[in-house]
């Protein structure tokens, strides 16, 4: 009897990490600042548990003064999910950021530098159709492309795209991601759109899991040749 009862607390205890790994996330997220007169115009934010860093984009380099504390942001928690720019749009969406953890969301006003009144909500509230717990989530950019001006968001295996001008998941939504991102892996960790800069990161897009990262190419619609790269050989000072 003793022998067993171990063998069972054994078996709950492991099935409680899993589940617990399961929802809690890895706490790794990215977001593109956007376009405004601060000193977050043109960033890229890029969180790892309770802290982030910013990310220069014209210059390809980690800004002074990071990694900081996410209190920086107020009332967003540690550990968050995905976070995404939600691009340019004639409705709410415009020129904001959406932060998610969990079942929840922020809603981030970039000219203000402060989260939205009235949130965290529910995302099953404010985005049908989209899971909670996400893996990443990605602004499309500019394009000639169906991605033009989508934003993207992605879990296990799948993503899902958000038309931002009419604010409803596509039809047909969610997909595979390697039938839809031909060379990029399940189970991402973060992803963010690059802005724009002289460089060739411009109006890119980028993903990462573990110590390997990709890039996509928003004008040919495909991943760069040569990637996946090491993230700390190119992205010093993030892990």
């Amino acid at each position: 009897m003793k022998t067993f009862i171990s063998l069972l607390c054994a078996m709950l205890f492991s099935t409680a990490i899993i589940l617990t790994d399961a929802v809690a996330g890895d706490g790794l997220a990215a977001v593109y600042g956007g376009y405004n007169s601060k000193p977050s115009n043109n960033k890229m934010y890029l969180f790892d548990g309770k802290d982030y860093v910013r990310w220069h984009s014209a210059n390809a380099q980690m800004d002074q003064g990071y990694p900081r504390d996410i209190s920086a942001w107020q009332v967003l928690p540690h550990n968050i999910d995905a976070g995404v720019y939600a691009g340019y749009s004639k409705g709410a969406f415009n020129n904001k950021l959406y932060i998610f953890k969990d079942s929840y969301y922020w809603r981030w006003n970039i000219e203000k530098g402060k989260v939205d009144k009235g949130y965290p909500k529910l995302i099953s509230k404010g985005w049908p159709g989209l899971p909670d717990n996400l893996d990443a989530a990605v602004y499309g950019g500019y394009s000639k492309s169906s991605r033009n001006n989508k934003l993207y968001f992605f879990k296990d295996a799948y993503y899902y795209r958000w038309d931002i001008e009419k604010d409803i998941l596509d039809a047909g939504y969610p997909k595979l991601i390697r039938n839809g991102w031909p060379g990029l892996p399940d189970n991402l960790q973060m992803a963010v759109y690059a802005g724009y800069s002289s460089l060739e990161r411009s109006n890119k897009l980028y993903f990462f899991k573990g110590n390997s990262y990709w890039r996509w190419n928003i004008s040919n619609d495909r991943a760069d040749a040569n990637y996946p790269l090491s993230v700390s050989g190119n992205w010093p000072g993030l892990r």
